[in-house]
């Protein structure tokens, strides 16, 4: 008698819940009657798919890479925000460091008229002027007077520049103690009219960023 091989197919009402692709392995599924037959004949029983529930690898990289896209847009606008924010304190500092100094001279030019001296400008225009020998100068609002306050550049702003210095007991910026900072400071004065008015330029500076006012003072005696 002659057996003709056996076809093993799934069952027709056979249920799969929604959203999973069936995958096919490899099994034995095998009818009661068959079973006997195959023993009996000794007969090797075919191999046939059999389908199960389950996340093919193409559609588990496909979900990987739409969750990839998913995070990358917060993650990216986060860190955007950050640095933002970083940026905006440094800005927010410097145009303070700006303003001290210009308002350090305008204290100093009050200082020399009242006291009478004879050059409105004296002390300022000599250290703070640009001319061949002279780039400038530095402010240290916590130096005792004025001449010490008063830094000369080149000669003692250093090569390269001093940084001014953060003093967190005080919570002053200063160059004689206290923790580096990342700016910058420089000053110049120019009279433009003889015994009347200057202009004060500060240029902070900082990574590579620069921060410039400007102002011009007057000989109010």
């Amino acid at each position: 008698m002659s057996i003709k091989p056996a076809v093993f197919m799934l069952s027709k009402f056979t249920k799969y819940k929604k959203g999973f692709t069936r995958t096919p392995t490899l099994a034995l599924r095998l009818p009661a009657h068959q079973r006997f037959w195959c023993a009996g004949l000794r007969a090797k029983p075919q191999l046939m798919p059999k389908l199960v529930r389950g996340f093919t690898f193409l559609e588990t990289i496909v979900a990987i890479g739409i969750l990839t896209i998913a995070l990358a847009s917060p993650l990216m606008l986060a860190s955007s925000s950050i640095r933002a924010a970083g940026t905006a304190r440094d800005k927010f500092i410097a145009s303070y460091l700006a303003s001290e100094a210009v308002e350090y001279l305008k204290n100093a030019r009050d200082g020399n008229v009242i006291a009478g001296e004879t050059n409105w400008l004296e002390t300022i225009i000599d250290k703070c002027k640009i001319d061949g020998s002279n780039e400038g100068c530095m402010v240290d609002v916590t130096g005792s007077g004025i001449g010490a306050s008063l830094l000369k550049c080149p000669q003692q702003c250093g090569s390269p520049i001093i940084k001014i210095k953060y003093e967190e007991s005080s919570g002053l910026y200063q160059y004689q103690s206290g923790i580096d900072t990342k700016f910058t400071r420089i000053v110049e004065v120019e009279e433009l009219v003889a015994g009347q008015e200057a202009k004060i330029i500060v240029t902070v500076s900082w990574d590579s960023y620069d921060l410039i006012i400007q102002d011009n003072i007057f000989n109010w005696r």
